[in-house]
């Protein structure tokens, strides 16, 4: 492993590289044990509703060591905080099968090194390519230090001047006028690999018996006759020796070399070609898996462009027997179980969604990636998460407030048969949103399918808001845990949702947000509940799912399922609606942003208030709110939502496998033009 010194320290390339991917995914403090040059820059867009800004960073040290030509390191704040929430598949169809191609998508790290930026592979190249290039040599008289030798670039050779070229019959030398010489040189050297470049001298050369053979004493040396070729529009003219190398710009030794292995004897080996098959193999291993429907990550889709399999297949030796049947039913022969999980992971693909188990800043700690000092910080900021979900828990118990902790399941298909004919058609997207209230332990379940609605803010703010409606006519006030996911939980729409609930109804309303990387929940044990009652059943439709979920838990009561259409949800993105157009602490650079906030408060006055951490006092945004007149949320949707025609027409496909009773339901589902 290449190690290279900066500023006084040693450091790992490898790990350099580690780091800075891991410097992208930090929150502010942790940035800032690494860097102390952190600007800001403030953004404003309609649909985004944060106005959070761009944090850039300049990690000179770390960029250096691991060789990386980062200008700077952009850490946006819509992706600082990745939760089991974050959900975004309005484009789902389009993701299935385009989602590597994004040249906008963040670079993922390799299980394989990439050679390309490896110095001495980059001198490799130049010399490959007739370039100029540093030789490196073992110094005899010191072996701990090595000689650079730079070589020369490749030249062309005068042309031939022989008197006897000239006039013989049968050498052409002449022919040649120096700029087609140049253009001879220059597609050798620069348009053709090794191996090309020795295919093409063997093919221009000739080896016969010599027509005369004079023996003197122990006999000639001479075996072979040489006879040199030069192509001219496509055919090959002879040419004399000198003419030969130097117009391709090639050594005497370095000829004879490869014309050695034109002259060896393949007598009693296989004559045909080697392994021809094994790209075929490889490429029909990788079109299966190409045709394969997938979901993007639900835990991390803004830090990861990694996709995943519909759960339809439970282990890889499953995944490879399906594969190993339909391929022999083509009539061809697969890829051995290494070689197809090889080319698994290559193309990055996953059997499940990735559940963040371990923290991030903890594992990085661990490995001494991360200073103690900033890992303590960490571990404060869980602790006092958690101990105020406890003691919120127990004045919810004792009648003082509402606790409630909100979350959404990984998604769902529908239909979810073990027929092997839905391995390879696209399905219907379900979701579940969940509401567990701490006291009573009543949990509601709100499910959606993709035609109905999307993974928008104003969906998960109409939930929240209808849920408290009904549940809460009282006037105490109400907590609300959930991770930080900007998308779902942290933005705009939720806190003037909420603001306005808490005007209307005069009663304060509290939003807390557990610490990245230590987000779990109640509410975990419900979608884990609905998990194990899923096992071994089948879905015809997304309504399948109702009974699912009630049945997941009888005691002390089973879940409340709501099934939501697209009338169901109230649309809170509309500008002027908002009381306040932002809920970013701050505006300029140096300002905490979105995701520095663990607390909000809506107060029945009209003012949002917000904690850093959770042991600071509560401070009023700096933001002027605006004084609006009673008004009422519009819709989100006036009808169903269209889903691609791919996937309308795979839904189609299937009805063959699913009884003509459910047939109607995806008949009539809205699809695109």
């Amino acid at each position: 492993m290449g190690k290279q010194k900066h500023s006084g320290a040693t450091w790992d390339i490898s790990m350099a590289e580690f780091l800075i991917i891991k410097i992208i995914q930090m929150s502010d403090s942790e940035i800032d044990a690494y860097s102390s040059d952190c600007s800001h820059q403030g953004t404003t867009e309609d649909e985004e509703e944060e106005n959070e800004g761009v944090e850039v960073f300049s990690i000179d040290e770390i960029v250096d060591a691991a060789g990386v030509d980062f200008g700077s390191l952009v850490n946006s704040e819509d992706g600082a905080e990745i939760s089991g929430s974050t959900l975004q598949l309005t484009e789902l169809d389009g993701v299935e099968n385009e989602f590597h191609g994004d040249p906008t998508l963040k670079r993922r790290r390799l299980k394989k090194p990439d050679k390309t930026t490896w110095k001495v592979e980059q001198q490799k190249l130049k010399r490959m390519k007739g370039d100029g290039y540093l030789r490196v040599l073992a110094n005899k008289n010191d072996p701990s230090s090595n000689l650079n030798m730079q070589r020369p670039p490749r030249s062309i050779g005068p042309p031939c001047m022989s008197p006897r070229c000239k006039t013989s019959k049968t050498r052409h030398c002449q022919k040649f006028s120096e700029s087609r010489r140049l253009v001879l040189f220059d597609g050798f050297w620069k348009d053709m690999d090794w191996g090309q470049k020795k295919a093409y001298v063997q093919s221009l050369v000739d080896i016969i018996s010599p027509k005369q053979v004079v023996k003197k004493g122990g006999g000639s040396r001479r075996s072979n006759t040489f006879v040199f070729y030069l192509k001219l529009d496509g055919e090959k003219h002879q040419v004399c020796r000198n003419m030969f190398l130097n117009t391709l710009g090639l050594g005497r030794n370095e000829l004879q070399c490869w014309l050695k292995r034109k002259q060896i004897s393949r007598k009693g080996r296989k004559t045909g070609p080697y392994n021809k098959s094994g790209g075929d193999k490889d490429q029909a291993a990788r079109d299966y898996l190409n045709g394969l429907p997938k979901l993007p990550s639900h835990y991390c889709r803004q830090s990861s462009t990694k996709l995943y399999l519909e759960p339809v297949f439970t282990s890889k030796s499953q995944l490879y027997s399906e594969y190993s049947a339909h391929i022999k039913n083509c009539s061809k022969k697969p890829v051995s179980y290494p070689k197809f999980y090889s080319i698994f992971d290559e193309m990055n693909i996953g059997l499940y969604q990735p559940k963040k188990d371990q923290c991030d800043t903890c594992c990085a700690h661990a490995a001494g990636n991360i200073s103690d000092e900033i890992w303590r910080i960490h571990i404060q900021n869980k602790d006092d998460a958690r101990d105020a979900k406890a003691a919120d828990k127990k004045d919810a118990v004792d009648g003082k407030c509402h606790v409630l902790v909100m979350d959404v399941q990984a998604v769902k298909i529908a239909p979810l048969l073990n027929a092997s004919a839905c391995y390879y058609k696209s399905k219907l997207v379900v979701h579940n949103f969940t509401i567990y209230d701490l006291k009573s332990h009543d949990a509601r379940c709100c499910l959606w399918d993709e035609s109905e609605g999307e993974v928008v803010s104003s969906v998960f703010a109409t939930c929240v808001i209808k849920y408290i409606e009904e549940k809460f006519i009282d006037d105490l006030p109400i907590v609300i845990y959930s991770d930080g996911c900007t998308n779902q939980n942290r933005n705009t729409m939720m806190a003037n949702a909420l603001l306005a609930h808490a005007i209307k109804n005069n009663k304060t309303i509290t939003q807390k947000f557990l610490e990245k990387g230590h987000t779990q929940m109640e509410v975990d044990s419900v979608h884990s509940a609905i998990e194990f009652n899923l096992k071994k059943k089948t879905i015809y439709l997304p309504t399948d799912y109702i009974n699912i979920c009630i049945e997941a838990r009888t005691n002390p009561s089973p879940y409340e399922v709501k099934y939501l259409s697209h009338e169901y949800f109230a649309n809170y993105s509309r500008n002027e609606m908002h009381q306040y157009t932002s809920i970013r602490p701050g505006s300029k650079p140096g300002d905490p942003c979105v995701t520095d906030i663990r607390q909000l408060k809506y107060n029945p006055g009209g003012l949002i208030e917000y904690k850093l951490d959770y042991r600071s006092n509560w401070a009023n945004l700096p933001r002027e709110p605006r004084h609006l007149q009673d008004f009422v949320f519009p819709p989100l949707y006036e009808s169903r939502l269209n889903i691609p025609r791919r996937k309308y027409n795979d839904l189609q496909d299937l009805l063959r496998v699913i009884p003509k009773k459910f047939h109607q339901y995806y008949i009539d589902l809205p699809k695109n033009n």
